[in-house]
């Protein structure tokens, strides 16, 4: 068997695997959900696979879940979507490094969302741990309001507040080398 069918098998295998989860959604295109719409988890898989030498794969995959307004707890909807990165974290990867990064909106204080990006990430880390990942392979990062998705320039606060909801999420990136 050749290095690149082996590579092929495997990203074939972890795109089938990554396709079947129903539980993640994406916001309609405006970024904007409708006031009914409780804004779901957006989990974006990006795998990159890269031959370091000839019996090691470095093995890159991120994902992002979202919070509602003021909110730092992990959605029933977002630990479904988790969930498939703790089973990628969890089979037997060297080096295994998960970096989370929480994030928010510009509403309120800046020291305020500043302390609730932290709050997301940890509240994702504690989810993954929960769920078997080892605590020493993750690290986290509040990163505020520094790196928002959206800009929006609604007047009401309602409006503000649904358009801003990309603005309010985790993002997870897993990375780690893949033995033969």
């Amino acid at each position: 068997m050749t290095i690149h069918s082996v590579r092929f098998g495997f990203l074939a295998s972890l795109l089938l695997m990554l396709s079947g989860c129903s539980a993640w959604q994406s916001m309609p295109p405006s970024g904007i959900a409708s006031s009914s719409e409780k804004p779901g988890p957006r989990a974006v898989f990006v795998v990159r696979e890269e031959r370091t030498e000839q019996t090691a794969a470095t093995v890159l995959l991120t994902a992002e879940t979202r919070f509602g307004f003021d909110q730092a707890t992990v959605s029933d909807t977002s630990k479904q979507a988790l969930t498939e990165l703790v089973t990628l974290a969890t089979v037997p990867l060297a080096n295994l490094h998960i970096a989370i990064t929480g994030h928010s909106d510009h509403i309120g204080p800046v020291s305020y969302n500043q302390a609730l990006s932290v709050r997301r990430a940890t509240g994702v880390k504690d989810y993954l741990a929960s769920q078997g990942v080892s605590a020493d392979a993750i690290s986290t990062i509040g990163a505020g309001i520094s790196a928002p998705l959206v800009t929006c320039d609604q007047q009401t606060r309602s409006t503000l507040i649904r358009c801003l909801a990309p603005n309010r999420r985790a993002s997870v990136e897993l990375s780690g080398q893949r033995l033969p």
